[in-house]
């Protein structure tokens, strides 16, 4: 019976197949959808304007606090919402329990934090690389998956254009400056690559924009090979200055 019996809950699952659960709560769902309303609500930045640079929540004539004084080399940066509660938890199962499969989820949300505006003007999408040793480690590239799903969804193609020349240590708790000296150097073309950068408009993808100086050194090395323009998204931000 101990054998039996999952092929026959699998046999009701295919005959009745039970209701869908909201990705971020859990809750059933009554209708196709992935993610209840009340959880796109608390995931997302708030209603209203946002900064044209970062795409943090801010409003006034002021300049926004968090890029005041950042001379970034992408122009644009936008994402799903700030990084915290159930956005938090879906990157973290994505990035550091296998959880692959919540990449298609949260590109879906990514692409709909872009402006419709700007994929026209994209001519390609480019995920941040991991170095090979924790590539290894993880089994899969969380920004790739991401990348790759927003590919689908945007008919724009990924490309590996990055790569990660030597491993750099955590950024969880380093400032600014500590993430900026980090990154020095961190990244190169790959080989090869080159030409498919000349005058191009490129999409950079990551899961977390904090002080923004990974997808500062990709949008660097990409301009300084020949790139014509970087924008980023992300699938969260943080208010870390």
């Amino acid at each position: 019976m101990g054998r039996i019996r999952p092929l026959w809950n699998g046999f009701l699952d295919l005959l009745f197949p039970p209701a869908p659960r909201c990705f971020f709560c859990q809750r059933q769902l009554a209708g196709q959808t992935q993610f209840c309303l009340d959880c796109l609500h608390t995931i997302s930045h708030p209603e209203g304007e946002l900064c044209r640079r970062c795409g943090r929540p801010w409003q006034g004539p002021a300049p926004c606090p968090q890029c005041e004084g950042k001379n970034w080399t992408f122009i644009q940066a936008r994402s799903v919402g700030p990084y915290q509660g159930e956005l938090r938890l879906a990157v973290h199962r994505l990035k550091f329990r296998n959880q692959q499969a919540g990449a298609r989820i949260l590109a879906q949300l990514m692409f709909q934090s872009i402006e419709a505006s700007w994929w026209p003007e994209l001519d390609g999408i480019v995920p941040v690389p991991l170095h090979p040793e924790r590539l290894r480690q993880r089994g899969y590239n969380q920004a790739e998956l991401l990348a790759y799903e927003l590919s689908l969804l945007s008919h724009r193609p990924m490309q590996l254009l990055l790569e990660r020349q030597h491993p750099t240590p955590a950024q969880i708790g380093l400032s600014q400056q500590q993430r900026r000296l980090n990154m020095q150097g961190a990244f190169r073309v790959a080989p090869g690559r080159q030409q498919q950068l000349q005058g191009k408009r490129l999409l950079l993808v990551d899961d977390v924009l904090t002080t923004g100086s990974t997808l500062d050194a990709c949008a660097r090395t990409l301009r300084q090979a020949g790139c014509q323009e970087v924008r980023a998204v992300t699938v969260a931000i943080t208010n870390m200055e």
